[in-house]
């Protein structure tokens, strides 16, 4: 949740809210910064007397409005004193007159930039990288904390200590993920507005050969390479939900050649070099031939900066006169004639492996990046989670 709140007006500390109170105010039964309940929580806040809050919302359908309503809606159960969230959940919901609409989370960005006195949600991540102020908010431990302070795994981890349990993990990764939530969950620093990623996977890939192989790599890798999630602002599962993942992906089924994975710092010999490998270590010939030509390019580049050097020193008189210059640069000459020949075919041959339909030696992992899609998932699927979004 962040603002725009001028620093001015802070005193030095941050601005902090209680569920109940940021409820009312993205539902517009709080108008104004100096509103008591705002000012209970925030002694050291002065705002000019009765300053509109401007409350910014997605425009279209969002996880990020899905991840905050359901929030909403189901923190303030049982909560003495306080008036449940009456505009519902989901990712499009039917929002109050006085609230400004945005497209996507730029949209959020520029429109609190632009708008002193504002509030709005988006993904944690994109407001970290923007240097958007983050509001504090009140975890059902009672503590006010932002999510940088935040354990955001913790909720994963709770989620998976209670596998089969009403609003948690089922047991089986067949059934339905409709009602699972990791929203307002125990702990001193757990964040309260919490979600998975999820890949959507059929569970019987045979009629796709080897491509169902590629497939189960794929993910495979996203779960071995944590780094891949904190890069895009994700934090990683723990490892309970790893576990998981992984007897969900060796139920699978699949009617190809199983691929292997090979690591920058690993060989294996002879099987490195082997069909159905993905190397981060070999290269394919091509790579090799081209880096061989650049190598004797930039040679002969100092050898003829050397002559030109030598010329222009020395200068050409009919006395001194040796062929051996013409021919050392005749001979350069031929020799970049060559080379140009040389890549021509080089660039070839990488065109022609790199087509569909040809193979030529281990793949070379370049990079990967987690893709993933959110919904309700059939009964004939299963779920892998990658990891988990603020």
């Amino acid at each position: 949740i962040v603002h725009s709140v001028p620093a001015a007006d802070l005193g030095g500390h941050r601005l902090g809210l209680d569920p109940c109170s940021l409820a009312a105010v993205m539902s517009r039964r709080i108008t104004t910064w100096d509103h008591p309940d705002i000012l209970r929580q925030n002694p050291h806040l002065r705002v000019p007397a009765n300053q509109p809050i401007n409350v910014v919302r997605r425009v279209r359908g969002s996880s990020s409005t899905a991840g905050v309503t359901s929030y909403l809606q189901n923190v303030h159960l049982g909560a003495a004193g306080c008036p449940a969230w009456s505009l519902g959940s989901g990712r499009t919901i039917t929002w109050p007159q006085g609230t400004t609409p945005a497209q996507g989370s730029g949209g959020i960005a520029s429109a609190l930039v632009n708008t002193p006195y504002s509030i709005s949600y988006l993904d944690a991540g994109f407001g970290h990288d923007n240097n958007l102020e983050e509001i504090s908010l009140k975890n059902r431990a009672g503590r006010f904390l932002t999510s940088k302070e935040a354990d955001i795994s913790a909720a994963g981890a709770q989620a998976a200590a209670t596998i089969g349990q009403p609003g948690s993990i089922p047991s089986q990764p067949t059934s339905s993920w409709a009602n699972v939530t990791l929203n307002d969950r125990d702990g001193q620093t757990t964040w309260p507005i919490t979600a998975f990623s999820y890949f959507y996977v059929e569970k019987d890939l045979r009629r796709f050969n080897q491509t169902g192989e590629v497939l189960k790599a794929f993910i495979k890798f996203i779960m071995d390479h944590p780094s891949l999630a904190s890069e895009f602002r994700f934090s990683k599962i723990p490892q309970s939900i790893y576990n998981y993942n992984i007897a969900t992906l060796n139920s699978i089924q699949t009617s190809g050649t199983p691929f292997v994975f090979e690591s920058s710092s690993t060989t294996q010999a002879g099987v490195g070099a082997g069909p159905y490998v993905i190397s981060g270590k070999r290269r394919g010939y091509q790579d090799l031939a081209l880096a061989a030509a650049t190598s004797n390019i930039t040679t002969l580049q100092s050898s003829v900066a050397s002559l030109e050097a030598s010329s222009a020193a020395g200068g050409c008189s009919c006395k001194d006169y040796d062929d051996s210059d013409v021919k050392a640069i005749a001979n350069v000459a031929a020799v970049f004639g060559v080379l140009a020949f040389v890549i021509s075919v080089i660039v070839a041959i990488k065109v022609f492996c790199c087509t569909p339909g040809h193979r030529g030696g281990a793949a070379k992992v370049e990079r990967e990046s987690n893709s993933v899609s959110m919904g309700v998932m059939p009964a004939s699927q299963m779920e892998i989670k990658l990891s988990e979004k603020v």
